[in-house]
C-alpha cells in the first residue's frame, strides 16, 4: 500500500470548544489499518486534522486520509 498512496507519518488533532479553548492530540498512524482515537471536549465545535512528516509522496501523489468521521457519546 505504501507503494500507492502518499501517507502521513503523524496526525495532530486539534479540537475546539465554544468558547475557543483548543485540545491537541498527537497521533501516529501504525501499519494503515483503522484507529480510533479519543479525545474527549465538552462542547466541541471545530476540528482540524494536521498531517506531518509524509511519506511516499511525488509530483503526482496526494496525501491519502481514507476517512474520518464522529462518534458521540
Amino acid at each position: 500500500m505504501r507503494d500507492q498512496q502518499a501517507c502521513p507519518h503523524t496526525m495532530t488533532l486539534v479540537v475546539f470548544d465554544q468558547q475557543g479553548r483548543r485540545t491537541t492530540k498527537k497521533v501516529t498512524p501504525e501499519d494503515y489499518t483503522p484507529k480510533l482515537v479519543r479525545i474527549r471536549v465538552d462542547g466541541a465545535v471545530q476540528v482540524l486534522l494536521v498531517p506531518g512528516g509524509h511519506f511516499g509522496t511525488s509530483d503526482n501523489k496526494e496525501i491519502t486520509i481514507a476517512a474520518v468521521g464522529p462518534y458521540l457519546y
